[in-house]
């Protein structure tokens, strides 16, 4: 049995298998492209149906007046609203440049997909070092 999974043997392979498996492959991800969009259509449609059912039942204007306004800030006194805060970088670039060389050669060497860990580590060096108020940003 000849299939487009790269278990095929060489010797078994027919002579238009392999336009055939591309062929597959291309349509595959037309359709899987085309299905995304479908899926984003509909989510997009509910979400806005479900908006309008909201304003519907609650009133369109209490839909709006959260937006804008926060009850628990009105009740709190305008000194503890506005508050300085000191932001600082602790990091180093030297210490920096180690987890960025590193993150490429493994992003390379894995063709793209440790790339997603390489994000993290930059995040939360970045994070970690940054002080807000003395306190480091969490990640």
């Amino acid at each position: 049995m000849d299939t487009c999974d790269g278990v095929q043997k060489v010797s078994a392979a027919k002579p238009g298998q392999d336009g055939q498996c591309r062929l597959v492959f291309a349509l595959d991800l037309v359709f899987g492209i085309f299905a995304s969009m479908i899926a984003m259509w509909f989510s997009r449609w509910r979400e806005f149906r479900a908006d309008a059912g909201g304003a519907n039942l609650a009133g369109r204007q209490k839909m709006i007046e959260p937006t804008f306004e926060d009850p628990r800030t009105q009740a709190m006194p305008t000194a503890t609203m506005r508050r300085e805060l000191e932001i600082r970088f602790t990091g180093s670039g030297s210490e920096y440049f180690r987890i960025w060389i590193v993150n490429l050669l493994l992003t390379l060497v894995t063709l793209g997909i440790y790339y997603p860990w390489a994000k993290v580590r930059r995040l939360k060096y970045f994070h970690g070092n940054t002080l807000v108020g003395g306190q480091p940003m969490g990640f």
